[in-house]
């Protein structure tokens, strides 16, 4: 006999509202100027690289087609896919910036 699904649901809810509280403010930076003129000072100091505070990159993720809106998640290559980005610190610390 297995897991009722409400129980799974309210489970993951759960670890998903745990890692927001308890893990995002350890590896996830919130942007200010200070930040910024800190990150690009790290940046030079490690690189040599001046006035860059940070590196963008993506990856694209295979997904099963999803019930609404599939056209928004096709990809050329004949499949299915959502784009990760991340952006990064000269110390490889994720940061969070709302566009």
């Amino acid at each position: 006999m297995g897991c009722k699904k409400h129980y799974i649901y309210h489970c993951k809810n759960f670890l998903c509202i745990a890692i927001r509280k308890h893990l995002k403010p350890l590896m996830i930076e919130k942007l200010t100027s200070s930040s910024i003129r800190r990150m690009a000072n790290k940046f030079e100091k490690f690189q040599n690289i001046p006035y860059v505070f940070g590196v963008v990159y993506g990856s694209h993720i295979s997904i099963i087609a999803p019930p609404i809106d599939q056209a928004s998640y096709y990809c050329r290559n004949v499949f299915y896919l959502v784009l990760l980005q991340g952006m990064i610190d000269a110390k490889c610390k994720f940061w969070d910036y709302n566009f």
